[in-house]
């Protein structure tokens, strides 16, 4: 699927949005229940400008749904492909982790099958058998 260049934009400002690690935390919270502000700023143990100010993006960005009761203000996730897009990151990174530990663990054998070289910081380059 092609898309035009302003369909990228769209797209590419969806994903500046989401580059935001406590934007990321606050979707993290709101996917186990709906939250005030004040609530997020304490459990994520920063400021409640700062979070607000977060929420403001998320919710200018449509992901994010607010409503007002008297003075506080819920927050809950409006846009539901945000779990989707989560999990499809989530597992790639997950199988991607797998192979690093996976190769680390053949290199950790490899040096271990090499004694000697470890000591003197050098590597014996393996052998085929």
């Amino acid at each position: 699927m092609k898309l035009s260049s302003s369909a990228l934009d769209l797209v590419a400002s969806r994903f500046k949005v989401l580059g935001d690690p406590l934007r990321l935390q606050i979707l993290q919270v709101l996917d186990e229940r709906e939250c005030t502000v004040g609530e997020l700023a304490r459990l994520l143990e920063t400021s409640q400008p700062t979070v607000s100010k977060h929420v403001r993006i998320l919710d200018e960005a449509g992901l994010l749904a607010r409503r007002h009761v008297g003075t506080a203000v819920y927050c809950s996730i409006a846009d539901a492909t945000v779990h989707e897009l989560c999990e499809v990151v989530c597992g790639s990174l997950r199988k991607r982790l797998a192979l690093q530990v996976d190769s680390l663990g053949v290199a950790r054998r490899r040096a271990v099958r090499s004694p000697g070289a470890a000591g003197r910081g050098e590597r014996r380059p393996a052998t085929r058998t």
